[in-house]
């Protein structure tokens, strides 16, 4: 999901797109609150509640990531592509075994509501 996935979508469809051939493994969707500012056609189309598979998700985690990532701009830019790379690459598995040690207390969470909305 991603606020742009229509103009993407478009842009790798072009064969001379090097990811043109494994267009067919993504699902395309825009975020859910980006969906509503783009035509009825291509909310059609993208609007992730159209889509099978894709659930309930808001389709932020994109959004919060580039946010997440965005306070590594200052310190990074001045440094060498690969020093750059390493930090970026620690940072990302930082927030990622973050949310690994978040998931079960999560999971329980929306099982409870989930149990809690269906009894009342």
């Amino acid at each position: 999901l991603y606020d742009i996935a229509c103009s993407f979508h478009a842009h790798i469809s072009k064969s001379n797109n090097p990811l043109h051939l494994y267009q067919d493994r993504f699902k395309w969707a825009v975020s859910i609150f980006h969906a509503y500012a783009h035509t009825p056609s291509c909310q059609k189309i993208y609007h992730p509640r159209t889509i099978e598979s894709i659930g309930l998700t808001d389709g932020e985690s994109l959004e919060r990531l580039w946010s997440y990532l965005g306070k590594f701009v200052n310190i990074t830019k001045y440094m060498k592509s690969n020093h750059r790379l390493d930090i970026l690459g620690m940072a990302l598995e930082h927030i990622y075994q973050k949310l690994i040690k978040k998931l079960g207390k999560s999971f329980i969470c929306f099982i409870f509501c989930a149990v809690y909305k269906s009894t009342y």
